[in-house]
């Protein structure tokens, strides 16, 4: 049924583009007339019902009633004129549409602890984005990306062999589909002073690098060490109001994202304000039913080759649990889930960016950034049992964070070639994460990317299995946590080698 419903929407929207085979009928012609052969002779059609039985009283009445005479030449006007019309119309559209896309191969391949490189698992993925813009004119734009993506991921299946071989990996071959719609809006003004966007759309607010607490519409934390990000869009109706001269903008936004009832409909407001010749700061809103209530505050300025940024957000009325106690399993104790609907939480980044210029054509960015996170742990136990109830996400489950960053785009006469560096530490696990990406642009379309990643530490969060001490009192939990201690990896994958191949098109 999924399939089925974004093959349509993709053939739906083409054929808006065209007119119905009706209507192009007068303007086609055959194979032999395109390469100037004879042209068919035509047949005349009074010639051919000359010799037909006809009703003499009928015929004369009709060629002398001015009622059907006034529709016949109607019918002729139309015949003429419409054809022309609508092939017109579909050649403007044509000409206003832009069709492209983006292709990406994905490999991956782990290195897992205590087992040989060989029998570790192996991951590949391919993702197309394909879309659809055009604008019909100065007031109205349609836009549809569709994305599809193939999993080939080798599944692994770890299964005792001896004290010195814990695990042994094997292929299983599966491979699975998925279609998904990420983006399809229409987007018109008012006036040329309102600007509205409604459907599946991406919005992004927040000024980190590695965390964005501010970014109050995202139901998912983006992958910062990740080029590109695979989010799909939101359904909402956002209005934007902006005042050029100034450098302000103010944003309404009505969230249809799980939306059941009326009183589901989520509100968002952000007002944006230029600060000097080179700062901005924010201050942003957000309300859901079922959901904290969120205040947002951010701050972006420069001074020389220094950016200093930083966001903070407020939240109340929250639902999710927070932890307390032990997780002794000999004793058979686990955390208490505690709730505080009146407590405000505190979420705070603090990014600064330096750019060194070491020659006239060439850069380098090095950058530090920092999380409070006052949702977050600061003991190793509650933020893994946190993470086994699935009430935290990754990146946020610690309490305090520290990060690294630097980029060396083209240097020298490698004018194709870019370097990333990245190193995430969680200050309350103990816990790192490092990567190494390099990206070569070849023949000026295709991208290659290689990668290494290594994470540092015991088990945690960066660096995240299940320790044996659950794994032995596995059974002393209800089922379903059972069920997902058996799903999560008993051994810590150290280090990931990977790489890609990707096109614009």
């Amino acid at each position: 049924m999924k399939n089925s419903l974004v093959a349509l929407a993709a053939l739906g929207f083409l054929l808006l583009l065209r007119p119905s085979p009706a209507q192009a009928a007068p303007q086609v012609q055959s194979e032999a007339e395109l390469f100037g052969a004879p042209a068919a002779p035509k047949v005349d059609v009074k010639k051919e019902t000359k010799d037909q039985p006809t009703n003499p009283r009928t015929e004369s009445e009709m060629q002398k009633s001015p009622v059907n005479e006034g529709i016949d030449a109607a019918r002729q006007k139309q015949t003429e004129e419409k054809p022309a019309v609508v092939d017109r119309y579909a050649s403007e559209l044509i000409d206003k549409m832009q069709i492209g896309g983006r292709l990406e191969l994905r490999g991956q391949s782990n290195k897992v602890d205590d087992q040989r490189y060989q029998q570790s698992p192996y991951n590949q993925n391919k993702t197309a984005d394909i879309y659809f813009d055009t604008r019909p004119n100065k007031d109205t734009r349609a836009f549809l990306r569709l994305r599809f993506y193939e999993d080939n991921s080798a599944r692994a299946q770890s299964q005792p062999q001896s004290q010195e071989t814990v695990t042994s990996t094997e292929k299983t071959g599966v491979s699975s589909i998925e279609e998904s719609i990420d983006e399809l809006w229409l987007k018109w003004d008012i006036e040329d002073t309102v600007f509205v966007t409604a459907g599946k759309q991406h919005v992004k607010w927040g000024r980190g690098r590695f965390w964005n607490p501010t970014d109050f519409t995202a139901t998912e934390a983006k992958d910062p060490f990740a080029l590109f990000d695979r989010r799909l869009g939101q359904e909402m109706i956002k209005i934007h109001l902006p005042f050029e001269k100034s450098g302000h903008n103010l944003y309404a936004i009505a969230e249809l994202d799980d939306t059941h009832r009326n009183d589901d409909v989520g509100l968002a407001l952000r007002g944006e304000f230029s600060v000097g010749s080179n700062g901005e700061t924010a201050i942003s809103l957000y309300s859901k039913r079922g959901k904290p209530l969120k205040l947002g505050l951010d701050l972006g300025i420069g001074f020389g080759n220094f950016d200093i940024n930083t966001e903070t957000a407020f939240l109340t009325r929250d639902d999710t649990p927070r932890y307390e106690g032990d997780l002794d399993i000999a004793k058979l104790q686990v955390p208490t889930a505690q709730f505080d609907h009146k407590n405000v939480y505190n979420q705070s980044v603090l990014n600064i960016e330096y750019i060194w210029k070491y020659n006239d054509d060439d850069n380098v960015t090095f950058g530090l950034e920092g999380f409070w996170n006052g949702l977050g742990y600061d003991t190793r136990t509650l933020e893994f049992y946190s993470l086994l109830q699935n009430q935290s996400k990754i990146l946020y489950a610690g309490k305090q964070y520290i990060a690294g960053y630097a980029r060396l785009p083209t240097p020298g006469d490698w004018n194709e070639t870019t370097f990333i560096f990245n190193a995430v530490q969680n200050l309350s696990d103990n816990t790192v994460l490092t990567r190494l990406t390099a990206t070569y642009l070849f023949y000026k379309q295709i991208t290659a990317e290689a990668y290494i990643s290594r994470c540092f530490g015991d088990y945690g969060e960066l660096c995240f299995r299940v320790p044996e001490k659950i794994v032995q009192g596995a059974p002393a939990f209800p089922a379903s946590t059972q069920a997902i201690i058996a799903a999560l990896p008993k051994k810590t994958t150290r280090t990931v080698f990977g790489g890609s191949l990707s096109m614009n098109f």
